[in-house]
């Protein structure tokens, strides 16, 4: 019982000391300084293909880049989508149109998890595009958010 509350005051702890700090890593790193608003989308897109990025820094319990890789599948229509943490792909899955969030566990993190909310998603003769909020829980608290906006998929350029 004194080890469960030990490591629980703990945890709250680290959460107080929460910092993050959102960043760009295609190109050089940039981050956001404090009181200024995130980059636009922190996402790079050519064709049909997206990579998003930010580095998160929570006390001790996470210091990584997260990347969500988003591909436009045409037939059947959705989204191929891989999250991974420091180079390291920890999710993949292929979504339909609809609207989709859905949250793991950081496997190397018992206590984190990632949600990603996937919004908004839109299919023209040319294009298509799909909104991506991401948010990290530790013990099931919300402790990081980050808005990537809206992402466009141009059939015209695919590869």
């Amino acid at each position: 019982m004194a080890r469960n509350t030990l490591a629980l005051i703990v945890v709250v702890g680290l959460l107080a000391a929460c910092t993050c700090v959102a960043a760009s890593v295609v190109g050089d790193k940039i981050a956001t300084p404090a009181g200024l608003a995130p980059m636009a989308s922190g996402c790079d897109c050519v064709g049909v293909d997206c990579g998003c990025c930010v580095h998160i820094s929570i006390a001790d319990i996470l210091d990584d880049d997260v990347c969500l890789n988003l591909t436009y599948i045409a037939s059947p229509v959705g989204i191929e989508l891989t999250l991974s943490i420091d180079g390291k792909v920890i999710y993949e899955h292929t979504f339909g149109v609809g609207d989709e969030k859905f949250c793991i566990r950081i496997p190397f993190i018992v206590v984190a998890s990632i949600c990603v909310d996937l919004f908004n998603f839109t299919v023209t003769n040319d294009s298509a595009s799909v909104c991506v909020k991401m948010e990290v829980d530790v013990l099931k608290k919300d402790v990081y958010d980050y808005d990537f906006g809206c992402l466009g998929f141009d059939f015209a350029k695919e590869d």
